[in-house]
Order: structure tokens, then C-alpha cells, then sequence
């Protein structure tokens, strides 16, 4: 490995980090530019261990929230928290790191161009990402979540998903690797040609995601006078997670809770309480609650709708999850999480993790095995806990089953004034694209938040601190392409790749390279 590939991987890693933290998201068009550029002449087993470098720095960097969890309130030795979080990057980048002698391979074999090789590879890992590897899936910090605040460049979201802009990021950053490479050298006239139409290629191609993410942002900017909407208060009770921890003061929680939900009872339709909120919990077989227990006060007028955040049980097992409650108590319907954290929920491998313990449960979660809209009187609320609403698939799911507005539970208190906040609310704005759904998450320390169709956040509560948002919101019930045909994208990535693939095995390579 030469100095000047490692120097380069490295600059990649950090750089990829910092776009991954939100500082400056732009950079995630260039972030890859030097990894391109520098494992191009090297061995197969050299451009695994600099994409190892990369994708490690990053994950690492973007993901140093864990430690807090880990550390603070996980009850982990500092030193073994923060090895924790390099041993996970370096798990996560095993298998993003694949992409890059895997493109080099086929490039050498088939001559095919590595800007398109390398953009169909990243996208197929990370949608393994996001469906399998590791533990069911953990697609966070991918290529499309430093443009999440950028409207007008991820508005492609509602055709292709997540899966489009991770492929134009990807796309772009190969482009100038290449753009670069043909810089090198002696400049001939085919090769100043070839950087011209790939320069051409790529401004036209951002120019049409741009007018598309223009046009599209400002029809969802046309009011429908119609339009049915939902008023709904979201509170964010702000209670730092060791005070949650602790038995003794639940009553406190709870009142909380109480007298926000009792300053918004007269304006509003629903009131959502975020993740874990109800102090104890509840039996899964709970019919009816008495309403004062949400704070309500006497009033002439009808109480609203409460979605909370429980725990629910069930004889020995014990689920993370909402439960929506009438004006009279009754309850509604309840959603128990299906996608688990974890090591947080619960311990994947029970039998080769005996010795620890889900940091979130002592005894551990049991997940729950239907995702349907929560339906209330006529609005179909689909409910989201905790980090669900990083999975496209779930989200896409109720749409399907007719949700007309999604709702997240989370508490992120678990990380302490961090980026991840930040980061889940990034992530989560790709579903409201996806689905042209408004989102509206409620969480303990933040950050709650209303979202609206096109992914802008139109409100947010500060981070820790109390507050409520009220908010008029949109019922909405159109169903884009991605929502109807899913992760096409991917297949065609997959298309493609296997279609090279074959053509591999038909040719000679270019010349030989160390393995």
C-alpha cells in the first residue's frame, strides 16, 4: 500500500464523516473523489483495505454517539464503550468496503467504466443495508443522508427511493475520480473528448434532478382547498434518560406528560406522546383507560385522541410500542415495533451473546409481527417506534395499507447532545419523499418535529427542551411510483451488475494485478 492511496483513503474517511455529521452535507459529492482516484492502479487486496479505511473512519466518526449510550447509561467501562464503536465501524465497513475491489475486478475484466460500476455496487450494499446486514438491517449513515436538507436534490426519492440518491451521490463522486484521472498524463485528443462528455453527462443529469426537485417542491406548495387535515400537538417531555431509568420517578414523568397534553386538549384532534413515554406498563389486553389519567380536564367539549408510547405486556414477554385512545379512553388500536435494536432491544445470538444484556431492557423486547396502519375514525395513522423510520420498507408498507400520515415515536436521549438527533431526523426525512406523506415525529429530548411531503421540516422543537408542537396537517392519500413498485432502482443496479458479471467471464482481463 503506497503512502499517497492510504493519505487518500483516509481524507475520504474523514471527509465522508463530516458530511455523514451534517456540517457541511455538500461534501458527500466529493467525499469519495480521493478513494477513487488512489485505488485505481492498486491490488484487489490493497483497494479492500483502503475501502476499509474509508468507510471505517467514517462509520466511526459518524457513529461516535454510541460511546454515550454505551458508556453513560449502558454502565460499559469508558475504554470498552469506545472500542465498541470502532469494532462497529469496522464491522459496518467490511461490508461497504466490498464495493471497491469488486468494481475493480469487473472493470479490469470487462472494461466497463468504473463510474458506473462502483454507484450500482454502492447501492446494492447499502440496500443490504438496509434489509439484511447486520442484525436485519442498520442502514444508517448512508450516501443520501448529508442531502437530506437539501429539497430540491432528493425530491428523485419518490421514484427511486433512498436507493436513487445514494446512486447519484455515488455516480457524481465516480465521475470526477474519473474526470480527474484523464487529466493525468499526456493529454490526448480522445481522452480531453471523453472528460468533456463526462462533464456534459453529469451537469445535464444533475440539472434534470434539480428542475424535477423544483417542480415538484412547488406543486406540493399548491394548496388544496379540500384537503382534509388533522390537528395534532406533539410533545416533547424532555426527561434526560437517567431520570427515566429510575422507578422512583415515574409519577413525575407521567405529570409531565399530564399537564402538556392538558394545555393543547381544546385545539386539537390528537396528541402523541413520544416512545416510552407511559411510565408502566401496559397489559396488551387493555380495553379502556380512564381518560383523566392523559390529563384532560373537565371540559363540555370532547377529549381528543392520545397515541402513547408504552411498553406493553403479555405473561412473561414485553413489547415496545403505541396505543391510540378515543375521547372516551377506549382503545383504538395498538402497534407493537417490529424491527428491534439491536443489543439495545434485545441480543441477537442469544447463545454467543449470553453475557450481555440489551442496554435499553434488562430482560430484553420480543418484536412484534404486524405492521398496520392505527386506525382512527377516519384517518389511518401509520406508527413508527424509534428508529423504524430509517427503514423505507416499513414506511412504504403502510402506505400500501393506506396510511395517510406517518407518525414516529422515538427517544433519543440515549446520546446526549450529539449528532445523532440530527442524524435520525435526516434519515427520516426520506420517508415523507418517498411516500409524499407529511411525518410527524414526537420525542423526548428532540427532535421533535413536523415534516412535510416534499421532506422540508416546517417545525422543530429545540433539542432538550420542553415543548409542544401544534400543527394543521395534511391527510394525504396518493401513491408515488416508489411506494407502488418499491426498490426497482436496486434491480436495476442488480440487472446490471450480473449482466457485467457474465460479460467477465467471456473476456480476458485488461492485465494482470496482484490479488
Amino acid at each position: 500500500m503506497d503512502r499517497k492511496a492510504f493519505i487518500s483513503a483516509l481524507i475520504s474517511g474523514i471527509l465522508l464523516g463530516v458530511a455523514y455529521n451534517l456540517l457541511w452535507g455538500w461534501l458527500a459529492f466529493v467525499a469519495l473523489v480521493p478513494l477513487f482516484w488512489g485505488i485505481r492502479f492498486q491490488s484487489l487486496r490493497t483497494a479492500y483495505l483502503l475501502g476499509l479505511i474509508t468507510t471505517g473512519v467514517s462509520y466511526c466518526v459518524s457513529l461516535s454517539w454510541v460511546d454515550t449510550a454505551l458508556h453513560i447509561y449502558g454502565g460499559m467501562a469508558s475504554i470498552w464503550s469506545i472500542l465498541a464503536v470502532v469494532l462497529l465501524g469496522i464491522f459496518l465497513a467490511i461490508w461497504s468496503a466490498i464495493a471497491l475491489p469488486s468494481g475493480l475486478w469487473l472493470h479490469r475484466r470487462t472494461q466497463v467504466p468504473l463510474y458506473l460500476i462502483w454507484p450500482a455496487l454502492w447501492t446494492v450494499l447499502d440496500w443490504g443495508r438496509t434489509v439484511w446486514f447486520p442484525f436485519g438491517g442498520f442502514p444508517w449513515s448512508h450516501l443520501g443522508m448529508p442531502l437530506a436538507f437539501y429539497p430540491w436534490v432528493i425530491q428523485i426519492a419518490d421514484l427511486f427511493g433512498i436507493f436513487g440518491v445514494i446512486f447519484l451521490v455515488a455516480l457524481i463522486n465516480a465521475v470526477f475520480a474519473e474526470s480527474i484521472f484523464l487529466l493525468q498524463g499526456s493529454q490526448t485528443l480522445s481522452k480531453v473528448k471523453k472528460m468533456w462528455a463526462l462533464s456534459g453527462a453529469i451537469t445535464v443529469l444533475m440539472g434534470i434532478v434539480l428542475v424535477y426537485g423544483a417542480v415538484r417542491t412547488k406543486q406540493w406548495d399548491q394548496p388544496t382547498p379540500m384537503q382534509p387535515r388533522l390537528r395534532v400537538a406533539l410533545i416533547q417531555g424532555n426527561i434526560e434518560q437517567d431520570v427515566k431509568m429510575q422507578t422512583e420517578n415515574r409519577g413525575e414523568q407521567l405529570r409531565v406528560y399530564q399537564e402538556a397534553a392538558s394545555k393543547v386538549q381544546e385545539g386539537v384532534d390528537l396528541v402523541v406522546w413520544p416512545e416510552s413515554a407511559w411510565p408502566y406498563a401496559m397489559s396488551l389486553n387493555l380495553k379502556r383507560m380512564d381518560p383523566k389519567e392523559f390529563g384532560w380536564k373537565p371540559t363540555k367539549n370532547s377529549y381528543p385522541y392520545s397515541l402513547i408510547g408504552t411498553q406493553f405486556s403479555l405473561g412473561e414477554d414485553y413489547y415496545n410500542g403505541a396505543a391510540l385512545f378515543d375521547a372516551q379512553g377506549n382503545v383504538q388500536g395498538t402497534y407493537q415495533k417490529t424491527k428491534l435494536v439491536p443489543f439495545g432491544e434485545y441480543v441477537p445470538f442469544q447463545s454467543l451473546f449470553s453475557f450481555l444484556s440489551p442496554v435499553a431492557f434488562r430482560e430484553g423486547f420480543v418484536a412484534g409481527n404486524g405492521l398496520k396502519p392505527i386506525p382512527m375514525e377516519w384517518v389511518p395513522v401509520g406508527t413508527l417506534i424509534c428508529y423504524e423510520d430509517i427503514f423505507p420498507q416499513l414506511s412504504r408498507r403502510l402506505v400500501n395499507e393506506d396510511a395517510q400520515v406517518l407518525v414516529n415515536l422515538t427517544n433519543d436521549a440515549w446520546y446526549g447532545v450529539s449528532s445523532a438527533p440530527l442524524q435520525h431526523l435526516a434519515l427520516s426525512v426520506f420517508r415523507a419523499v418517498e411516500t409524499r406523506r407529511f411525518l410527524l415525529r414526537s420525542t423526548n429530548t428532540g427532535i421533535t418535529a413536523v415534516v412535510d411531503a416534499t421532506g422540508r421540516v416546517l417545525a422543530r422543537a429545540p433539542l432538550f427542551e420542553r415543548s409542544t408542537l401544534m400543527f394543521r396537517v395534511p391527510l394525504l392519500s396518493a401513491k408515488t411510483l416508489y411506494v407502488l413498485w418499491g426498490d426497482v432502482w436496486v434491480w436495476v443496479c442488480m440487472l446490471f451488475l450480473l449482466s457485467v458479471i457474465g460479460v467477465s467471464f467471456r473476456r480476458k482481463p485488461e492485465s494482470r494485478h496482484m490479488i
